[in-house]
């Protein structure tokens, strides 16, 4: 019962100009697959949700606060992204929360870092930034959804959804990784199409809103707790289980991996 969920290839970039993180396997996502209206849901709070029932992708009123953050968030990325487009080093160094080696000494290797921001540039060339509606923040991170894109994979019923991750640096929210490409979808060889809808949500079911699904943090691929090689679990339930103010599913992304 392996591989029931296909994870699409994730470009991750950033992590402050591009740093590839050592977990590739556990790409965070949360999504309520049954409707494709833009899912509306932050939460402002690092307390653990403990109701296994209760799943994050609600329609909620998003307050004022939350729209402040949202705008914040995508004001920040879109001048990442130009400055990329624009191979405008000192810019992205400025909005990033950490720097890559290539992009660290440009001297010698402006060349890689430079390619790197091609490669961003055309792995969101055509994602928008309006479709970025939802967002999950605290004092110390961030992490910007944009709205669910219903597709197929190889025949496979899924969607796509984008998101940014952000650390917060001297005040501001920073550019930390990013998934242009991520997705989730049921293997149709194993999945009745009575059942997708089920399964997917089942399989992007993220209860403590960290970043990474309930069965990523039980290093489950579909096969079962534990079927992900090398993996560490996590409590599903708990944020921040180390309790050192990052997210289980951010802190994965941050070099190096903090304790």
């Amino acid at each position: 019962m392996k591989n029931i969920i296909i994870a699409v290839v994730i470009v991750i970039i950033g992590a402050g100009i591009f740093l590839t993180h050592p977990f590739k396997s556990r790409a965070p996502e949360v999504v309520d697959t049954s409707t494709t209206t833009p899912i509306e849901n932050t939460d402002s709070s690092t307390t653990p949700i403990k109701s296994p029932t209760q799943t994050p992708a609600t329609t909620e009123k998003l307050s004022a606060t939350d729209l402040k953050t949202i705008q914040e968030l995508k004001d920040t990325w879109n001048k990442y992204l130009t400055a990329a487009k624009a191979h405008d080093a000192d810019t992205t160094t400025s909005l990033s929360f950490q720097v890559s080696d290539s992009c660290q000494h440009l001297d010698k290797t402006q060349k890689e870092c430079f390619a790197l921001m091609d490669t961003l540039v055309s792995a969101f060339s055509d994602i928008k930034i309006s479709d970025f509606t939802t967002a999950w923040y605290d004092s110390r991170q961030a992490i910007l959804f944009s709205k669910q894109k219903p597709t197929t994979l190889d025949g496979n019923i899924g969607f796509y959804q984008p998101r940014i991750y952000f650390g917060m640096k001297d005040g501001k929210y920073k550019v930390l990784s990013v998934f242009p490409n991520w997705g989730r979808f049921a293997n149709k060889d194993i999945v009745k199409a009575a059942n997708v809808q089920e399964f997917l949500q089942k399989g992007t079911l993220d209860s403590d809103k960290d970043g990474l699904t309930d069965m990523e943090e039980n290093c489950d691929n579909g096969g079962g707790p534990d079927s992900i090689k090398n993996c560490k679990k996590t409590d599903p339930f708990a944020r921040d289980e180390n309790k050192n103010g990052w997210w289980d599913g951010v802190e994965i992304y941050i070099r190096p991996i903090t304790n």
